[in-house]
């Protein structure tokens, strides 16, 4: 069985659109990007499925290419690419690249 590869858009016409649909909703549209590093799992009895997923509140600088190499990194294979909001950090919208 083979599949149709996936046609992507660069990484500036995916973060127009990422931008459009948050200003849509309006929240910010400067971008903090964190990655699996920045994540903390906490054990909660009293949220669904009993872990917590929050994300740090400082954050130290990352390579300035790091979400290219991200989005790079993903388009590599046919799985969904998600941009996703997590909440906000300093006026700034907190976002990870996820991959399916």
């Amino acid at each position: 069985m083979s599949s149709a590869a996936i046609a992507r858009p660069s990484l500036n016409d995916a973060l127009a659109a990422w931008k459009k649909i948050l200003a849509e909703r309006k929240l910010s549209t400067d971008l903090l990007w964190i990655f699996e590093e920045n994540l903390c799992f906490e054990k909660k009895a009293d949220v669904p499925g009993g872990i917590h997923i929050g994300f740090q509140r400082r954050f130290s600088p990352v390579p300035q290419e790091a979400l290219d190499v991200a989005y790079e990194h993903f388009c590599e294979s046919d799985s969904r690419i998600v941009f996703y909001r997590l909440g906000d950090n300093k006026g700034r919208s907190v976002c990870i690249l996820l991959g399916d």
